[in-house]
């Protein structure tokens, strides 16, 4: 089973709503047979930004695909993680969120 990194916009956004945010992803990469890999469980809620991207990037080494959520542009980190995994020709998913809908399409890029 390949491993997915979860990247999303999490500085300046309430930290319960990243949480749920962050749980919705890992689920739908689950049926769609990803062993989702979900920061949030491992990075402290209040480490340093600086010390989490060092910390999330170790992370990241250790996945097969990256899914990028639907927020991802709004965040330099998760642009930093997209551009590592594009250098090392990880597979990408990209997060879309359907017109008037609360439910997400995982598209590849």
């Amino acid at each position: 089973m390949l491993k997915c990194y979860i990247a999303g916009k999490i500085t300046g956004l309430n930290y319960e709503e990243c949480l749920i945010k962050f749980e919705i992803a890992e689920k739908m990469l689950i049926q769609l047979g990803y062993e989702p890999v979900n920061p949030m469980k491992f990075i402290p809620r209040n480490i340093d930004y600086f010390e989490a991207m060092r910390k999330c990037i170790k992370i990241l080494m250790d996945c097969d695909v990256i899914c990028m959520l639907d927020d991802y542009r709004e965040s330099d980190g998760a642009s930093l993680e997209l551009t590592i995994a594009n250098k090392l020709d990880f597979k990408i998913l990209i997060q879309e969120r359907e017109a008037k809908k609360t439910n997400f399409v995982i598209s590849t890029n």
